[in-house]
């Protein structure tokens, strides 16, 4: 802002200035949000259909894992088989998870195998799609932009520029409104999308309780937790950047109040 404009005489100019000024706010403002919003509804919809195909290639994979014949199905006897038992000795934390999975083993449901008489099924819990969402993560806030940025200082009018102050005003108040009515029209569509997208098959998964299936299904619910946190720490990082932005537009914003100010003091003089 050069220091001339604070003359009486440039009055029109300095609130053509402000009018530019605003617009510039506003539509940084929109900018901010709608890239915000698009890159949360891509990452979602990415997410959850490869969710979605997960859990359908982990349950094809547990129906051909249970005729795979591994070591453990076959009991070890004979000499050696006391080092080799020793050999699979676990730590601490290793006897908890084993401890945790005796646990669910006993409490998931089971129903005899009629194709193998000496097999039992037992059922695992489905992937649930909705934990790759943004809402999901412990503690989440939805990032308003609107709300985080200060509101705008109204516009100064002058003498012979009522028309075009008094137009100015009138069309502020719309772009604020569409700046706050646009994220919930977004979040809708995103949930609608992901909700009709979903697979409808999230039962639970009915395998034959063997080795090889439970070695299946717990390298499944690892890979599962790894990729939600991976979505999370994603979502995360996001808003961060978001947030910088913001930051960013809130220091020009207080710059220019302070430069306005001077100006305005000026021209008081």
């Amino acid at each position: 802002m050069r220091p001339g404009i604070a003359h009486p005489g440039r009055k029109l100019e300095l609130a053509a200035l402000l009018a530019s000024e605003r617009t510039r706010a506003e539509d940084a403002a929109r900018v901010i949000e709608n890239e915000s919003r698009n890159v949360t509804f891509a990452t979602r919809t990415s997410a959850a259909k490869w969710a979605r195909r997960f859990r359908r290639v982990s349950r094809l994979a547990s129906f051909l894992a249970g005729g795979v014949v591994v070591p453990e199905d076959v009991c070890s006897d004979g000499p050696g088989a006391e080092m080799e038992q020793a050999a699979r000795r676990k730590n601490l934390k290793q006897l908890r998870v084993e401890r945790l999975k005796r646990q669910n083993a006993a409490d998931a449901e089971r129903r005899d195998d009629s194709k193998r008489a000496n097999v039992k099924l037992r059922s695992w819990v489905a992937l649930d799609v909705a934990e790759t969402t943004p809402e999901s993560a412990p503690g989440h806030e939805p990032f308003d932009v609107a709300k985080a940025l200060p509101p705008l200082a109204p516009l100064e009018k002058a003498t012979h520029g009522a028309e075009s102050d008094g137009k100015s005003g009138a069309e502020a108040p719309d772009a604020g409104d569409n700046l706050e009515e646009a994220p919930k029209e977004a979040t809708d569509d995103a949930n609608g999308d992901v909700a009709e997208e979903a697979d409808p098959d999230a039962s639970p998964v009915w395998a034959a309780d063997v080795p090889s299936v439970r070695a299946l299904m717990d390298a499944r619910d690892v890979a599962w937790r790894d990729f939600t946190a991976a979505c999370r720490d994603a979502y995360a990082r996001h808003a961060a950047a978001t947030a910088r932005r913001v930051a960013d537009e809130v220091a020009h914003r207080q710059v220019w109040d302070e430069l306005v100010a001077r100006a305005r003091e000026g021209r008081a003089r």
